[in-house]
């Protein structure tokens, strides 16, 4: 969603060289997106192994920083197994606050991975996004997929929420 693509746009500004993206088919538009925002390698995890993909792409030396947006358990788990000895995975979706992750503690401590929560950002980072945004130099509107006016501010909610099926959102804006 969201945070994803502008993940993709930060680690290019950020100067990193080569940029993955995982999701599913139903992420279709997300990876168009991302590629349009500067992602290098789409791998549609349904049909691919993203281990081996990654594997294959870095040659071998697996992804330097690996960001989770999933939401889901098993998407944590996977990142450590993307991150390269001595890499930084961030955990900054929410996963459920009751929702116990199976995680292998000894793949963390044998790879000497860096796991990195991040539920927010520091007041510093908002202009540089903000002058980021204005620059133009991203297609930033494209992830608006659903408009609705103040009075449909429930209908907006519930499509925000992945509760309107045949609704796939990325970004909901309510307009007054």
């Amino acid at each position: 969603g969201q945070q994803g693509l502008a993940g993709v746009i930060v680690a290019k500004e950020a100067g990193a060289k080569k940029v993955i993206v995982t999701g599913i088919s139903k992420d279709r538009i997300r990876f168009e997106m991302a590629k349009a925002f500067g992602a290098d390698e789409i791998i549609n995890v349904e049909r691919d192994d993203p281990i081996q993909r990654v594997k294959g792409i870095t040659e071998g030396r697996m992804a330097d920083l690996v960001i989770d947006v999933t939401g889901n358990p098993r998407g944590a788990i996977t990142a450590i197994d993307l991150v390269k000895k001595k890499g930084t995975v961030i955990l900054p979706g929410l996963y459920g606050m009751d929702q116990e992750t199976p995680l292998v503690l000894d793949k963390v401590a044998y790879k000497e991975v860096r796991v990195q929560g991040a539920f927010s950002h520091d007041f510093q980072s908002v202009f540089p996004a903000i002058r980021l945004a204005e620059s133009g130099k991203y297609s930033l509107e494209k992830m608006v997929t659903h408009r609705f006016p103040l009075e449909q501010a429930e209908m907006a909610v519930r499509v925000a929420g992945g509760e309107v099926k045949g609704e796939d959102p990325i970004k909901v804006v309510i307009v007054p």
